[in-house]
């Protein structure tokens, strides 16, 4: 038996409502996943692999019922290797919001009964399977329709009323193709493939599936089976460590694509005979983990290699890193901790000398083999990671499609599925609510009534002792995305616990009160949240980062005022090297600067400049990338804007935009002069003919030697602002955002989605959204900074008494009219 460090949880989606499971354990010859359900379940039917469902009653008190909710009509477009893994991973899911009601299949009815019923690699199906009738198939009861069409534009989609299309045959992959299923009458289509084409968002589960908009695109991939294993515990090593850069190879099991025996093929190893062989060949995994990790862009690459094993693959990762000294059991306790917390289902880790039979059936999309992974020198880390390339990857296409599912117009919240949700919306202490949220972090619940951004002390509960159990937990959550590499900032903190905090004198988090000053006793709390797009661009050259509490990032070490916070936005430009290098260093050289935090203006601006600078030594990096920065640090109530190039702050005061920094246009008349003065020139909008932007760090190609004036500055504009009762939130943005949206209108939007729900993330959001809908040709970036725990008030325009007079004239007009009537 192989002691795993992860549970095998029986359901992703939504991502932070994952059933708890104390004893959680895999046995590996039997693919048996116990799983805890809080409904009153007889078991899972078995999907082939052996499942159970270990019944539970809910600590002090019991679920409420869910409403029943439609479920979403599914069809499977070839019913192959993924379309039957599909099938059966779907059938095991207990309370899943999809009803699949037809397959495409050229084999016709015979062939997808049979073939369902009796698979070599996962055994006989345990579900009864007939065939009904010439078109239709029964499982355990439920009439799955089959029908046989190669051209989707033919299919029944519109009659059958079909909602997502499980795109499987590896054939429409593009948007033109996987558009036919659209055309056809079908409403979302999934791609159980890498998809072709930027115009077609990838989700990993467990990595990115929080970015997941219903409105962006119709169509959406689930990337391949080893872009799935590899990128949840890459992510772990970027955040902890920092990936320099790498390779990977992955030994991975035949597939379909390859030849029996030997055989015409585009490529001509793979047209060599499957089971003979130990088959080279290209893979494009390494390069997709950018899709979903777009910091990672040019980093990682890999090949693989084709073997005689007809299921499960095994991932070598070897990279560089940026932090040194470590060990394997460093890295290992890295992955421990994703594997109990966020990746909990996702990821596992195995301290057992198994092999990759014992890994067949397994539900998580990478398993960590611990006593393989290694440290070479300082920086250099190896890991090696299994993962069923059939199973575990069909697991993630239902998960995806479950999300999907769970964003739909008109789906209440609770109809996820998961009892566990609305269990631990009134019984927040359990342990098994404490180790959920703890491992959440976005749709915590607190003990209150929070309704369209208000709520009552009234409800909450008078047991001090759930209070200060719910307060350990708050201190843990965070919402959003965090800065890499800082993995000790806690930030973004949830907008409903920070209202909670505020009204209890909780002391967590950002909820730092102010000493008063004497002049006014306006206390800021610090909540922020953040939404990045790619939008109609090829890459992702944006970066960001939210600091909510910077006093506790820095430490008892630096004196200054509080509550402190630190904000950034950095738009790149020919590569992420620049945008990426500053992001990641910005905050490092103001606290550095000997005039910190005495002279925070000199210090924020001699830290611009030797950021600049120190990107140009870097010689591991690409100095001609550039990008522009936008930066906000607050100590107490006096927040200091600091501008280069055209990203934007807007401070919105009582519903009113109040601009604290100037894109630096090279048509801009000041930046112009002094661009002419210092032998530049401006051709076109562009500095030099070259560049949008008169400001920026980077493009060193374009700058003298250090320390020289050149037309490109890297200096930024400074400003500084005292806050007041009066400032509600800070509005962030790259050219994206400003380029579709003034500044008023962006904090006309911002103050009316506050006001409905007070929760900065969903605003950013929002904001992003709106410049989608608008057309913008960039990037987009959007940061949304609260400076109160309370959603902005309304409005109230006072209704003045007006004196008014009549003329003479008027006077005797009317009692003209008065003396006529009587």
């Amino acid at each position: 038996m192989a002691t795993m460090h992860a549970a095998l949880a029986s359901s992703r989606i939504p991502a932070n409502s994952r059933l708890p499971s104390k004893s959680s354990c895999y046995f590996p010859t039997q693919c048996l996943s116990k799983r805890l359900a809080f409904a009153e379940l007889s078991g899972l039917r078995s999907a082939g692999c052996v499942t159970y469902a270990v019944n539970a009653k809910a600590a002090r008190s019991t679920p409420s019922r869910l409403k029943p909710v439609a479920k979403l009509k599914v069809a499977i477009n070839g019913f192959g290797r993924i379309g039957r893994n599909f099938l059966r991973c779907w059938h095991g899911r207990e309370n899943s919001p999809l009803e699949v009601i037809v397959v495409n299949d050229s084999g016709g009815v015979k062939n997808a009964s049979h073939l369902l019923k009796y698979d070599s690699m996962l055994g006989t199906f345990k579900a009864d399977v007939k065939i009904v009738d010439n078109e239709t198939i029964s499982v355990d009861g439920k009439l799955v329709k089959v029908v046989s069409n190669r051209d989707p534009l033919k299919l029944p989609w519109a009659e059958m009323g079909i909602d997502i299309v499980i795109e499987g045959t590896g054939v429409f992959v593009d948007g033109p193709g996987a558009g036919k299923h659209i055309q056809a009458g079908a409403k979302k289509v999934i791609i159980t493939a890498p998809a072709k084409g930027a115009d077609i968002p990838t989700y990993v589960v467990g990595v990115n599936e929080g970015d997941y908009d219903h409105e962006v695109s119709n169509i959406v991939s689930n990337a391949s089976c080893t872009t799935n294993c590899l990128a949840p515990f890459v992510k772990v090593m970027d955040e902890e460590l920092g990936i320099v850069k790498g390779t990977m190879t992955t030994t991975h099991s035949y597939t379909g694509d390859q030849r029996l025996l030997d055989a015409s093929h585009r490529d001509l190893r793979r047209a060599r005979a499957a089971a003979l062989n130990i088959v080279p060949t290209s893979t494009g995994a390494a390069k997709a983990v950018s899709l979903v990790l777009p910091q990672l862009k040019g980093k990682l690459n890999g090949i693989a290699l084709r073997v005689p094993t007809p299921n499960v693959s095994v991932v070598d990762l070897v990279v560089n890193v940026e932090k040194k000294g470590i060990t394997a059991e460093d890295v290992n306790a890295a992955f421990r901790k994703a594997a109990e917390g966020p990746l909990k289902g996702i990821l596992a880790v195995c301290d057992v000398p198994l092999v990759s039979i014992d890994f067949r059936c397994s539900d998580v999309s990478s398993t960590i083999d611990s006593s393989l992974t290694m440290v070479m020198g300082d920086d250099m880390v190896k890991v090696v990671a299994w993962y069923d390339n059939e199973w575990g990857y069909s697991q993630r296409v239902v998960d995806l499609a479950h999300l999907v599912a769970s964003k739909w117009p008109g789906t209440p919240a609770q109809g996820s599925g998961d009892p566990l949700e609305d269990f631990c919306k009134t019984n927040p202490s359990t342990e098994e609510c404490k180790q959920r949220n703890m491992a959440a972090g976005t749709e915590f619940s607190p003990p209150f009534t929070v309704l369209e951004g208000s709520y009552s002390k009234d409800s909450v509960p008078g047991k001090q002792d759930e209070i200060s159990e719910n307060s350990d937990n708050l201190k843990q959550m965070t919402n959003g995305k965090p800065p890499r590499h800082l993995s000790v900032v806690r930030h973004f903190i949830s907008s409903d616990a920070e209202v909670a905090a505020s009204d209890l004198e909780l002391d967590f988090g950002a909820a730092v009160m102010l000493q008063s000053d004497g002049r006014s006793g306006f206390c800021p709390v610090f909540r922020s949240g953040s939404c990045a797009e790619i939008g109609p661009k090829q890459y992702m050259e944006d970066e960001h980062i939210c600091v909510d509490d910077l006093l506790e990032h820095l430490g008892a070490t630096v004196d200054f005022p509080s509550p402190g916070a630190f904000y950034g936005v950095f738009d790149g430009h020919g590569g992420t090297d620049a945008a990426s290098f500053i992001r990641k260093n910005i905050l490092k050289f103001i606290v550095e600067e000997s005039h910190f935090p005495l002279c925070t203006e000199k210090a924020v601006k001699n830290a611009f400049v030797k950021a600049d600078h120190a990107f140009a030594d870097d010689s591991s990096l690409d100095i001609s990338s550039g990008t522009t920065a936008l930066t906000a640090l607050i100590f107490g109530r006096t927040m200091l804007i600091a501008n280069a190039g055209d990203c934007r702050a807007v401070l919105g005061k009582r519903g009113k935009a109040i601009e604290l920094s100037k894109d630096h246009k090279p048509n801009c008349s000041s930046e112009r002069l002094r661009i002419e003065k210092l032998g530049g020139a401006v051709y076109d909008g562009y500095l030099n003919g070259q560049l949008s932007v008169a400001r920026a760090l980077g493009d060193w190609h374009m700058k003298g030697p250090k320390g020289s004036a050149c037309p490109l500055s890297g200096e930024p504009e400074l400003q500084e602002t005292l806050l007041t009762e009066e400032d509600e939130f800070l509005i962030m943005g790259c050219d994206g955002l400003w380029d579709v949206m003034s500044s008023q209108g962006a904090v006309t939007m911002a103050r009316k989605e506050l006001m409905l729900h007070n929760d900065p993330e969903r605003c950013a959001r929002e904001l992003v959204r709106e410049a989608l809908k608008r057309n913008t040709c960039d990037n987009l970036t959007v940061v949304v900074v609260c400076f109160s725990a309370d959603p902005p008030p309304r409005i109230e325009i006072p209704q003045t008494r007006l004196k008014r007079s009549i003329s003479a004239e008027g006077l005797n007009f009317l009692k003209g009219i008065l003396d006529s009537n009587s």
